[in-house]
């Protein structure tokens, strides 16, 4: 893997908005398998990006920023990697799993690998893809009964949307 340089790392920022992140942050915090010489990576907002990139990258996005990586001379796929750091201030948590859908409608998912303290995904090609990412949290517990109670709390719900509660037993 080879991270992005300063060259390839920019923001486009529309005046007024609040980002938690800036192009400064991106750099050396991105990597690539391969191709990354080409791979540039920006730092926008949600509807920035789907204004302006999405017919030209790959859109990883939560309600207050969004991270364009978008390759304009190799469409290659190709593993990208991510601090998990960046990606926990960026979106509010850290991902397991990312969904995309390119072009012409076919959607795919890459699970997230944490490897050391980076967390690793498989863009398989670059196009017009929208990525997404979700998450969870099991609790499990030994012969519940009436009146067992179980209790978790999270130290931050920014990236908290949509959830849902399975209960098995």
């Amino acid at each position: 893997m080879l991270a992005l340089g300063d060259a390839q790392v920019h923001e486009d920022i529309p005046e007024g908005a609040d980002v938690p992140i800036g192009a400064a942050d991106l750099e050396g915090a991105i990597y690539a398998s391969d191709h990354a010489d080409t791979l540039e990576a920006i730092v926008t907002t949600p509807e920035r990006a789907e204004e302006e990139y999405l017919d030209a990258g790959t859109i990883v996005t939560n309600d207050e920023v969004a991270l364009v990586l978008r390759d304009d001379e190799v469409h290659d796929g190709r593993e990208v990697a991510v601090e998990l750091a960046l990606l926990e201030t960026a979106v509010g948590f850290v991902p397991e799993v990312a969904y995309g859908v390119h072009e012409s409608g076919e959607e795919w998912q890459s699970s997230i690998d944490k490897e050391g303290e980076v967390g690793v995904f498989e863009v398989p090609e670059f196009s017009d893809n929208t990525v997404t990412f979700s998450g969870g949290i099991t609790l499990s517990g030994d012969a519940a009964g009436d009146g067992t109670s179980y209790e978790y709390e999270l130290d931050n719900l920014d990236g908290v949307d949509n959830f849902a509660i399975d209960l098995t037993g």
